[in-house]
Parts: C-alpha cells; sequence; structure tokens
C-alpha cells in the first residue's frame, strides 16, 4: 500500500480552482484543474460544474497519484503486489466509474475501507468489477461493542452492536459475504487491540472497541470464537460458494 483513505471529496475540483494562485502549495494544482477544464469545456467557469466533471476530474487526479507511486514502488520493489491506497469515500470513489476505469490498471488489488455497510453489497462490487476489473480486498472492517468497560466508542467507523457476541455474528456475516464473492480475494480485520482509554484522536477519543483483544490483550472469546468457526474453513467455504455458483440451473 503506498497510502491510507486519501481524502476524495465530491467537491475536490472546485476546490482546486478556488486555490490561491500566489501560494506556491496551491498555485500547481489550481493550474492543473483549469487545464483540465479547459482542455474538457473550452472556458473555466466554477458555477456551471456538472456531477460528471467533477467525478471526472477524481479520476484524473488520482490516476496521476498512481501513476507517480506505482512507478517508484515497481522500480524499487518489483516482487510485490501493489495494493493502493486503501479507498474509503463512498461518493467519488465506490459510485464513480470513471475514478475505477482510471486507476484499475495501475494496481494488482484495490484495498478498500469498507465501513457504512453491514456486510459486502453485491450489486456495489459487480460494479467495480464492471468498470474496473480489479480484485478487491476489505482492508478494514469492525464493530464495536456497548459492552466493553470503560471506553466511550464514540470514534471510529465501525458499526455500534450491544455485545461481543454480537460482535462475533457481524464478523460471521461480513466474512461469509466476503467469501461468497468472487471479486474478493481477502479481508483484513480493523484491528487486533483496542485502543486505550486515553487515547486522543478523532477516531479513538476516549477508547473504542475496535480489537479482537483488549487494551491489555486479553481476548473477546465470543467474537474470537465465532471468527474462528469461519477461519478455520475458509477454503472450504470459498469452493462451497464457487461450486454453488457455477453451477448448471436446472
Amino acid at each position: 500500500m503506498s497510502d491510507n483513505e486519501i481524502d476524495c471529496p465530491e467537491d475536490l475540483l472546485d476546490r482546486y480552482l478556488a486555490g490561491d494562485p500566489a501560494n506556491p502549495g496551491e498555485a500547481s494544482g489550481r493550474e492543473a484543474a483549469e487545464k483540465w477544464l479547459r482542455d474538457r469545456k473550452g472556458v473555466i467557469d466554477p458555477k456551471a460544474l456538472t456531477r460528471s466533471d467533477r467525478y471526472e476530474f477524481i479520476a484524473y487526479a488520482f490516476k496521476h497519484y498512481y501513476q507517480i507511486v506505482t512507478e517508484a514502488i515497481r522500480k524499487y520493489d518489483p516482487n510485490h503486489l501493489y495494493l493502493g491506497s486503501r479507498l474509503n469515500f463512498t461518493a467519488g470513489q465506490f459510485d464513480n466509474p470513471w475514478f475505477w476505469k482510471a486507476v484499475a490498471p495501475f494496481h494488482d488489488v484495490v484495498s478498500v475501507n469498507y465501513y457504512h455497510r453491514w456486510g459486502p453489497q453485491d450489486t456495489e462490487i459487480a460494479n467495480w468489477a464492471e468498470w474496473g476489473d480489479k480484485p478487491v480486498m476489505f482492508t478494514e472492517w469492525y464493530a464495536k461493542a456497548l459492552d466493553a468497560k470503560n471506553l466511550s466508542n464514540v470514534g471510529g467507523g465501525g458499526w455500534i452492536v450491544r455485545t461481543q457476541k454480537d460482535r462475533g455474528e457481524y464478523y460471521q456475516h461480513f466474512a461469509l459475504g466476503a467469501l461468497e464473492n468472487p471479486q474478493v480475494v481477502g479481508f483484513h480485520y480493523f484491528k487486533y487491540q483496542d485502543d486505550q482509554t486515553d487515547a486522543k484522536g478523532y477516531d479513538r477519543e476516549g477508547g473504542c472497541n475496535k480489537g479482537l483483544v483488549d487494551s491489555n490483550e486479553q481476548p473477546y472469546a465470543p467474537l474470537l470464537d465465532q471468527a474462528r468457526s469461519i477461519n478455520t474453513v475458509a477454503y472450504p467455504l470459498i469452493k462451497f460458494f464457487d461450486e454453488r455458483r457455477t453451477a448448471p440451473t436446472r
């Protein structure tokens, strides 16, 4: 991976066009956006921007980024898969066909931090396959439980459930959906250990029950037991799902 959750607001083009030309840190981005828009429409009119303008510019900007990083990575580390930058924006990335078409050629596997969905969404993933035709790895997903003691649980993007048993059921549901989908080649639960109660930061303030173990590395048995029941038969499950999907209809 080359980065983590690079900002991708829907109005990325608007922001570049509003850059201060006297600021060296903003001038080159503004010039690039103006050239892109002028080449596209012949004029620069920020008030006339459409959704397709904004979405296609996102694709253009990220393609430029991936061109740079993949060239460097493959020059010095040619023997590893390039997994991308951990996509996480529902609007502008997940729903953007121009984005997937533009960035897919630079990826071996596309890493996705998959929040705000109870499990893998088949239609959404099928769109990614149609637009970019690259395998996907879910690199962050989790639920936190209210029965975890002394944790605020106010931060982070994961779901909130009542108990550790509920977390285990969520794990099973998500993992089964990922194993069933042929476009998904892997998943990584986020994360190993809970945030500390004195943690600072917008996604961990006061501690969050994200972990497979607590902050003292004591395991959450109900979660781990249910996760283990899926993980230990992952390959037979994949085989079962593949055979069921490809079986001739009667």
